[in-house]
């Protein structure tokens, strides 16, 4: 789906990597860890709003969140969209169907950092039943093991929307085995409890019929 760090990209992230460098030692994690992520219903409609129009085909942006480490899991608090911005897309470029300049993933990283916080990119197929191409687990990789050795002990990594459901992959210091995707929920500000995956309204309000126990995730 994507096209990441080139090397322009990566020399931008330097500066990033040196202020990780002199960061205090991360805070120990578990080998396994579930990740849920919660978000307040408007937020979330505007998410949807901008990765689920296909109009001008894929479209993609990150979130910023907070994290909430929870002694059996990690809790991301969504704060800020940030949809790419027109003038960083190229389409149907490097062979990605969707593709943007490194310096707007710098960008993100840098806001991420700001505000001691992580990223998650978010974006969408448009099917009811999400599943990672081989394209999107090949940008992945290049994009959040560098990400995600910058933000440690963040996790930080990627949420594919469908109809009703999701999927998510994280990545923690450079690894993407310990960090399992669980649910996608509701903020408490909306006074809602954390959802199952399969309560996400889909587009047309019906609930999603998927077990709540199953979680597509990178192999």
């Amino acid at each position: 789906m994507m096209s990441w760090f080139s090397r322009m990209g990566r020399r931008a992230a330097e500066p990033l990597k040196q202020w990780a460098r002199g960061r205090s030692t991360p805070t120990p994690v578990p080998t396994a860890r579930t990740v849920d992520l919660r978000i307040t219903a408007a937020l979330f409609s505007e998410v949807r709003s901008h990765v689920e129009n296909f109009d001008r085909g894929e479209e993609a942006g990150f979130l910023i969140c907070a994290l909430s480490r929870l002694p059996d899991r990690d809790v991301l608090l969504a704060r800020e969209w940030h949809p790419v911005p027109d003038a960083a897309i190229e389409r149907n470029a490097n062979g990605s169907v969707l593709s943007w300049s490194a310096e707007f993933n710098s960008d993100v990283l840098q806001r991420a950092v700001d505000l001691d916080a992580t990223a998650v990119l978010v974006h969408s197929h448009g099917t009811p039943r999400p599943k990672f191409s081989n394209d999107d687990r090949e940008k992945e990789r290049a994009l959040f093991s560098a990400f995600s050795r910058i933000l440690d002990p963040l996790p930080t990594g990627t949420l594919l929307l469908g109809e009703g459901d999701a999927a998510g992959s994280f990545w923690l210091a450079g690894d993407n085995g310990p960090m399992l995707f669980r649910r996608l929920g509701r903020h408490r500000r909306d006074r809602q409890l954390l959802v199952r995956r399969r309560d996400i309204p889909s587009a047309n309000g019906a609930p999603s019929t998927r077990s709540p126990d199953t979680c597509d995730r990178p192999g």
